[in-house]
């Protein structure tokens, strides 16, 4: 028979390779042109340096959001009593922080600010959405059990809603294809964990 702990460690390393997989970049495709020659290679790459306003404001509101969320995360370890928290949690700290790397690095590759870690804490929870302010953070590092549980299904749905919300903002007005298609992936996976948390707090 199995241990409990062999399998933890498997499905840890799936939520690893999961969240790996969900950063690769899309197939580009044939690149090909309409009567069958060979199309220009450049068009993919101009099209992919492509990018406005609202895909670096998306970028920049992401990062703390999910710094934030990893942070709440990190504290199920020791914290949260029921098994579905912890293993929620664990799978929100993978991806999201293989995410804020994807995030960062389009930032550094337009030469656009990016986000210091204290942005996640500080001055961000009035500006960008489903952000918690330090009271609430610092009332759920004090939580424990049935009580932490609780506030971080709360807090977590809120926090979720959020990052939804500025996922539906950068599909209608950001222009960068990947960044796009990042956002779309954030708003459905975030909607199927929403549902989980609503389905544990129901139990």
């Amino acid at each position: 028979m199995q241990s409990i702990r062999s399998i933890n460690g498997r499905a840890r390393v799936a939520l690893v390779t999961a969240a790996a997989l969900l950063l690769l970049p899309a197939a580009c495709g044939d690149e090909t042109s309409h009567d069958g020659r060979p199309g220009p290679v450049t068009d993919h790459f101009d099209q992919e340096s492509r990018h406005n306003d609202a895909d670096i404001a998306f970028l920049q509101g992401m990062i703390p959001h999910h710094r934030q969320a990893v942070e709440m995360a990190a504290l199920a370890e020791s914290r949260a009593r029921n098994a579905d928290v912890k293993m929620l949690a664990e799978q929100i700290k993978l991806v999201q922080a293989a995410e804020i790397t994807q995030l960062n690095a389009w930032l550094t590759e337009w030469n656009a600010p990016v986000p210091s870690p204290a942005a996640a804490v500080h001055g961000q929870h009035d500006t960008v959405p489903g952000m918690a302010t330090e009271q609430k953070l610092a009332d759920l590092e004090n939580a424990e059990g049935a009580e932490f549980d609780r506030a971080f299904l709360e807090m977590m749905i809120g926090h979720h809603e959020g990052a939804r919300q500025m996922a539906v903002t950068e599909q209608r007005e950001g222009q960068h294809p990947g960044v796009r298609e990042l956002a779309t992936r954030i708003e459905k996976a975030q909607g199927n964990e929403i549902e989980q948390m609503r389905r544990t707090q129901a139990n």
